[in-house]
């Protein structure tokens, strides 16, 4: 997508455009409401949207790097339910359970969460096994196997605007950036048209084109802050102050030894697993405590 959109900046440099991050769900109220210009969508999806396919995606079993499935080119769907499964579900998303149900597979899912890249540290931990996209398992910095199916499952990618009524100038620019309409092309007319104009583009956390990367841990804006949720779980569990913290917010954390594995996962990774307990509230709240903490510089 970076490549995309550095063009579309060249083109048009009198846009501005915000990217947001949700799930199949939110993408699609976003859409309907009218808060966001287009996103990407998972296909199909509601009718009212018009679409431009973009992606097949296939799925791809992700395992252990030892692990014996990883021995072969391909891994058996139906072997995949014999193991410990790690199933990413987020709201409105089961592509991965409808996928595997299409195999008359039922998982045994012994972790759920809404973070790709929770799952690939649980993995390499030896946690479980999982199947996730292909597009988000490029440039992984993880010890894992990742391995085409015998049987293809797949998902369809498709940028969605909310009708040709609602479309901005800005957006129909976009719009045929994609399709290759005005690649390389700077109508004056067009660009009259969008100067000044705010561009809002929506984007799935799964949906990985190009060059963007794994979320990386949270830019500090304090030289003074000792510990955030996005530091690493060994890093927390070996402060005793911050571990005073998550027992009051994260009791489970000190008493599940499986979540006390992922040691090189941050702390908002573990809480997109459903087993944590943790909500987007509670989480805020251990963020902020966790930053009042006195600095050890101090």
């Amino acid at each position: 997508m970076s490549c995309w959109m550095r063009a579309f900046s060249h083109d048009y440099p009198g846009i501005d455009y915000e990217f947001l991050l949700g799930d199949y769900c939110e993408v699609e109220n976003w859409l309907a409401s009218g808060q966001v210009d287009c996103g990407f969508v998972r296909l199909s999806t509601r009718p009212e949207f018009a679409t431009i396919f973009l992606q097949r995606d296939d799925l791809a079993a992700v395992l252990p790097a030892e692990h014996p499935l990883a021995a072969g080119d391909t891994c058996l769907v139906q072997a995949l339910g014999a193991e410990p499964f790690i199933l990413l579900d987020k709201a409105g998303n089961h592509e991965t359970s409808d996928a595997l149900a299409q195999c008359g597979v039922t998982p045994d899912v012994c972790f759920t969460t809404r973070d790709d890249y929770a799952i690939m540290a649980m993995v390499e931990c030896g946690l479980g096994v999982s199947l996730l996209p292909e597009l988000i398992l490029r440039r992984v910095p993880y010890r894992i196997a990742i391995r085409k199916l015998d049987t293809p499952l797949y998902r369809d990618i498709a940028l969605a605007l909310p009708g040709q009524a609602h479309v901005s100038a800005a957006t129909r620019q976009f719009r045929a950036i994609w399709i290759g309409a005005t690649h390389r092309r700077h109508p004056p007319e067009t660009r009259d048209l969008t100067i000044g104009r705010d561009l809002c583009i929506i984007t799935t956390k799964s949906l990985i084109f190009c060059e963007i990367c794994p979320p990386a841990s949270g830019d500090r804006e304090e030289s003074n802050v000792t510990y955030t949720v996005d530091d690493t779980m060994k890093k927390l569990l070996s402060a005793p102050e911050a571990v005073a913290v998550l027992e009051r917010f994260f009791p489970k954390i000190l008493k599940n030894p499986a979540l006390q594995m992922t040691a090189a996962m941050t702390l908002r990774q573990v809480a997109g697993f459903a087993q944590s307990g943790l909500t987007a509230d509670s989480l805020a709240e251990i963020d902020a405590q966790l930053r009042a903490l006195p600095s050890s510089d101090g």
